[in-house]
C-alpha cells in the first residue's frame, strides 16, 4: 500500500533554516527587505524539502489584503448540462446560478463557470485546471443532466457541495428545494379549492433526482382520495415529440381536472388549449409566471454557496460520507388567503 508523503509547510522550512516563519514567507516572495544570500539559502532549502505553495492559502491572503479593493476568492460552478450556457438561459435553472453568484459576492467570493462537456474535457483535466487556478471548492449543480462519471476520486483535494439532486448525497453534502413540502402545498391547496382527479406529470429524471420523493408524496395524497378520483402518475422522458405524445395520451385516457407538472418545458409543450385543464407548476411561481409554489431557487443557490464556504473554511474535502442534506422550503401565498399562487393557467 502506497502512502502519500506529508505536505511540507513553511513552518517545516523555517525549522530547517533556523529562522522565523515570517522570514520564510518573505524569502519565498523574494522580498528585497531580506539580504539576497538569505533569500537564496531559504529558497534552496524549500526546493530540497519539496515545498509547494498552497494556492488556496495564497488566495486567502490575497482576499484579506484586498478586502477593501474588491479582492475575491474563486469557487467553481461545474456545468454538466449539454449546453454551455444552460444555467444562464434556462428559465428554471438560471435562478439557482443567480442566487449562488449573488451570495458568493456577498461573502467575498466569485463564481467561475466550467463546462464539464467541453470537447477534450475529463475529470482529471477539469480538476487540474481548478488546482492550477487556485480553486479550493466546487458546486456540482444538477438540472436536466447528471453525469455520474464526474464523481471521481480526483475531487479529494476540493471542498464540494451538490445542488438540486438527492442522488449526490451519496458523495457530498447537498442543497435542494424541499420537493415533498412544495408539492404538498399545491396538492393541499387544490383540495381546499375542491379539486378532484388531480394528476401528476413527472419527468423520469426528476423522479430519479428526488429518489422517489415526489412520486411517493403524490401516492400518499391519492390514497386519501376516493378510488374514482385517483389518477395514475404520468412519467415522461425522451425528446419533445415523445413527451408530448405521452402526455396527450395520458390526458385522454384518465381525464384529469388539474395537473401538477414538474417540468416547465413539458407543460409548455402540451397543447393546453385542447383540454379544459388547470396546470400547476410548483417551480418559480410569481408575477407573470405559470402559477404554483415559489420554490425559491435563488435562495437554494445562496444556501449552497454558504455550505460550500463553510466546508472550505473547515478544510472538509473530497467525496465522502456521511453527507448532509439541506432542504429549502418553498412558499405558496395562496395558503395565506391570496389566490395568486395557484391560479389556473388554463381554466
Amino acid at each position: 500500500m502506497s502512502l502519500t508523503p506529508p505536505t511540507v509547510t513553511q513552518r517545516d522550512v523555517a525549522l530547517a533554516c533556523g529562522v522565523h516563519a515570517s522570514t520564510i514567507c518573505l524569502a519565498l516572495k523574494d522580498a528585497p527587505s531580506l539580504p539576497l544570500e538569505t533569500r537564496r539559502r531559504i529558497q534552496e532549502t524549500a526546493r530540497a524539502l519539496g515545498y509547494q505553495p498552497n494556492a488556496a492559502a495564497r488566495n486567502l491572503a490575497l482576499l484579506r489584503s484586498e478586502r477593501n479593493t474588491g479582492g475575491s476568492l474563486p469557487i467553481a460552478w461545474i456545468n454538466q448540462e449539454p449546453k454551455a450556457n444552460h444555467w444562464r438561459t434556462d428559465p428554471e435553472a438560471s435562478p439557482f446560478l443567480t442566487g449562488a453568484r449573488r451570495r458568493a459576492t456577498e461573502l467575498g467570493y466569485r463564481l467561475e463557470e466550467f463546462w464539464a462537456r467541453e470537447p477534450g474535457m475529463s475529470v482529471a483535466r477539469l480538476t487540474q485546471i481548478l488546482t492550477a487556478r487556485g480553486l479550493g471548492g466546487a458546486l456540482l449543480p444538477v438540472h436536466r443532466a447528471f453525469d455520474f462519471s464526474l464523481l471521481h476520486p480526483g475531487w479529494e483535494t476540493f471542498s464540494l457541495v451538490g445542488l438540486n439532486d438527492h442522488r449526490l448525497g451519496e458523495w457530498a453534502d447537498v442543497v435542494c428545494p424541499d420537493y415533498y413540502h412544495n408539492q404538498d402545498l399545491v396538492l393541499r391547496q387544490l383540495r381546499r379549492q375542491g379539486g378532484r382527479r388531480v394528476g401528476l406529470v413527472l419527468p423520469s429524471q426528476r423522479d430519479a433526482a428526488t429518489q422517489g420523493v415526489l412520486h411517493g408524496g403524490f401516492l400518499r395524497h391519492q390514497a386519501e382520495m376516493p378510488v374514482s378520483d385517483r389518477v395514475p402518475v404520468c412519467f415522461v422522458s425522451g425528446d419533445r415529440a415523445e413527451r408530448s405524445t405521452v402526455v396527450d395520451d395520458w390526458i385522454r385516457d384518465h381525464h384529469p381536472e388539474a395537473v401538477v407538472c414538474w417540468d416547465r418545458e413539458v407543460a409548455e409543450e402540451a397543447d393546453l388549449q385542447r383540454y379544459p385543464i388547470r396546470w400547476y407548476i410548483p417551480q418559480g411561481g410569481g408575477a407573470g409566471e405559470v402559477a404554483g409554489v415559489d420554490d425559491r431557487p435563488e435562495w437554494v443557490g445562496a444556501v449552497a454557496v454558504e455550505c460550500l464556504v463553510g466546508k472550505m473554511r473547515h478544510f472538509e474535502k473530497g467525496l465522502r460520507g456521511p453527507s448532509r442534506m439541506h432542504l429549502v422550503r418553498g412558499t405558496a401565498p395562496a395558503l395565506a388567503g391570496s389566490e395568486v399562487a395557484c391560479d389556473p393557467v388554463v381554466a
